[in-house]
This record gives structure tokens, sequence and C-alpha cells, in this order.
């Protein structure tokens, strides 16, 4: 699916989310989770834009919104995988430590999440298991890889990029952002069925 930051933003403005429109840098992170999800395919979008000299940057990273195969049919948790429940989260992430050594940008406030619990290769997304907490739902790279081929143990419900270079890009951005407007950044996670 080809997305532009027009329909992006009008969606956000419909659905009455937040669009950050002042100044430089005031980053707007935004996720399309795809119709149809392969469970180990970088099959979603993130898209990344603001302004800077007050024009519009846009960006738009293939990337998995979904655990992997192999988070769903081992999960972390009891209660099953983690799946982000679509919506908009205020201030969810700041820049911090995925793992030891492994930047990203970390959960420091609460989401929704859907629990997988049948252990099979279908991510589920059943209302009736939806969560809210703090459950390490990062945005970062495959990170020991360049490009990622599948998803495979790099998503047990974080946000992950398939191209390395396209989170040193957002990572930058973001210090850059920072500056400005603070180590806190909004995640806005859409279907591609809105559109």
């Amino acid at each position: 699916m080809k997305l532009q930051r027009e329909q992006i933003i009008a969606h956000m403005f419909h659905k009455k989310y937040a669009v950050f429109t002042d100044g430089n840098f005031n980053v707007n992170f935004v996720g399309i989770r795809a119709k149809e999800s392969e469970s180990n395919a970088f099959d979603d979008r993130i898209a990344l834009f603001y302004k800077d000299s007050g024009q519009w940057q846009f960006h738009l990273f293939p990337a998995t919104t979904d655990p992997g195969r192999y988070w769903l049919e081992n999960p972390m948790n009891a209660g099953g995988s983690a799946v982000m429940v679509e919506g908009q989260y205020r201030g969810l992430w700041q820049i911090g430590w995925h793992q030891p050594g492994v930047a990203g940008l970390v959960q420091v406030r609460n989401v929704k999440i859907y629990r997988d619990r049948n252990r099979d290769r279908i991510i589920d997304r059943d209302s009736k298991t939806i969560t809210e907490g703090l459950y390490g739902i990062n945005l970062h790279a495959a990170w020991l890889l360049d490009v990622a081929t599948e998803v495979g143990n790099w998503s047990a419900g974080c946000q992950v990029t398939q191209y390395r270079r396209d989170f040193d890009l957002i990572l930058s951005v973001c210090r850059r952002s920072a500056q400005t407007f603070g180590n806190s950044f909004t995640y806005t996670l859409l279907h591609e069925s809105d559109f």
C-alpha cells in the first residue's frame, strides 16, 4: 500500500488524534498494520513525519507491528503473546535502551494489548483479552542485522523496523526532536483497512 502523509494526517484528524505540526522536528510516529497480517513478515509500515525548516519531511519504513512466529508459538507471558491494540498513545516512548547496549524507543506509559493465547501462527486480536499496562512494547530494529528477512524472534510485541538504517534515521531524528520538545514520543497505530 502506498500511503502519503496527507492521507495519514486526514485519518488522524478524523479519529480526533493529535498531529504535531508546530516547530521543527516535532515528530509524528504512525504505525500502519496490514490487512493481511503474516505472522513472520515485515508487512506493516511505520511512518515518521515532521517539519524541518518549515517543510514537511516524510518517511515510510517497512516494519512489523505484530509479534514474530517464534514468540507466538513460545510466548514470554503465560497469558499469551502481546499484540498492540490500535489507537494513539501519548508520550508512549522515550529514547533509552531496548536491551543492554541496544538503543531503542522504550515504553514509559501504559499501552493496550491483546493476548494471543493459542500458540499458533495466526495473530489473534480478541477484544476480550485486552489489558493495559507497561509491557516493554518498544520501537527498535532487528539490531544484529542490517536487514531482517523475517520477524522471527525480533518482536515479542514490539514495533520493529526491517532495516537497521531506518531505525538509525529514526533515532537521529528523535535525538534532534528531544533537544526542543523533550524525550517523549507519541505513537499512533492505525490499520490499513482505515484507508
